[in-house]
């Protein structure tokens, strides 16, 4: 049916270009497309139709042949010549069943003929190179949208926020922080890193520094295990440096499309650096909540609450943040931190908070 229009398209074009005694070449041209189209149902007819269509070029050739100056200057002549021999008439009978699409297509003196033989049509080279092509593209297609669709092992997020003020005061703030993901069928594998530095009229007022790995085990689709390890250094803090190493158990609780929640216990060992030139060494017990609520598909909050209690303090950490996407992969995000240790040095403070504004790209 395509090649039919476009035949019908050009043979309309070109009608008032050529000589009068020409046009009903172009006609009988024409009836010949129509009869090729009207029984694709007969045996063979839509292979042979859809091969047609595949090698659209040949439609151009049949036209510009009749052309009066054509595409090889002797147009004119071919059409006249044409006219002069008699047109083969032969009765078609439409039977249902019978295949009448298995012409021989010949040019003849720029006259394109369909002769009914016995045997299938031939198709010319142009027609074989360009089913071959298709069938070395095909599967070269199929797989590589296979590739996609298979989802990535990884999968993580880069955050990076910066604040100056001048004026009567003078002062900086840059938090950056990083996570990489990693899952296999049954491990996943999480490696995370922060950074917060901020100076007032050339005087560093905040610096600390966040690093942590865990690795969870899936026992059941909702059960697991994991151990932890976090690295936390806060050189304004009343603890300086604190590093602590946690194994323990996970459980799904909830995970639905909009809603995931999570809960851990654990128990572990906790070494920390305090200002006073001080350490402490001491077993820990951990508790931690992680809730997700996807607001939409553009926007989604989060929350995290985590204790980790020891015999010398017990540490309290409750982060949220709230994440509305911007363009592609990048995102907007607004966070709030507070930390609150039980025992503190003298003179210092027990609770920090931390309020950031960054931007995230997610891979």
């Amino acid at each position: 049916m395509v090649e039919f229009l476009i035949c019908g398209a050009l043979h309309l074009c070109l009608d008032s270009r050529v000589a009068g005694n020409g046009r009903m070449a172009l006609v009988q041209a024409l009836s010949r497309d129509f009869t090729r189209m009207i029984n694709p149902h007969q045996t063979c007819g839509m292979g042979l139709l859809l091969v047609r269509e595949a090698c659209l070029g040949d439609i151009g050739g049949r036209v510009f042949t009749s052309w009066p100056t054509g595409w090889h200057g002797d147009g004119s002549e071919r059409i006249v010549g044409s006219n002069e021999e008699a047109v083969e008439r032969r009765q078609i009978s439409f039977s249902h069943g019978q295949d009448y699409s298995n012409s021989v297509i010949s040019r003849t003196d720029g006259i394109l003929r369909a002769r009914l033989k016995n045997g299938a049509r031939k198709m010319n080279w142009r027609s074989l190179l360009t089913l071959g092509l298709l069938a070395l593209a095909m599967p070269l297609l199929a797989q590589e949208d296979e590739e996609t669709e298979e989802d990535s092992p990884w999968s993580g997020s880069v955050t990076l926020g910066y604040l100056a003020t001048t004026g009567n005061t003078e002062g900086s703030s840059l938090n950056s922080g990083a996570e990489i993901n990693y899952t296999l069928e049954f491990w996943e594998h999480q490696a995370t890193a922060a950074a917060v530095f901020t100076t007032e009229d050339k005087i560093t007022t905040a610096e600390a520094y966040d690093a942590g790995w865990k690795s969870a085990r899936n026992l059941t689709e909702n059960n697991y295990m994991y151990g932890r390890l976090d690295w936390r250094k806060d050189r304004f803090g009343s603890i300086l440096e604190q590093f602590s190493q946690t194994i323990g158990y996970g459980r799904r609780l909830i995970d639905i499309e909009k809603h995931q929640l999570n809960g851990e216990l654990g128990l572990g060992a906790r070494q920390s650096e305090l200002s006073d030139d001080t350490s402490e060494n001491d077993g820990i017990y951990t508790g931690r909540l992680t809730y997700k609520w996807q607001i939409s598909e553009t926007a989604s909050f989060g929350q995290s609450f985590l204790v980790e209690s020891g015999d010398s303090n017990t540490f309290t950490e409750s982060v949220t943040n709230l994440r509305a996407r911007l363009l592609g992969d990048l995102a907007l995000v607004v966070s709030y931190t507070i930390r609150h240790n039980s025992d503190v040095v003298q003179d210092d403070f027990n609770t920090d908070t931390r309020s950031t504004l960054s931007l995230e790209y997610a891979f």
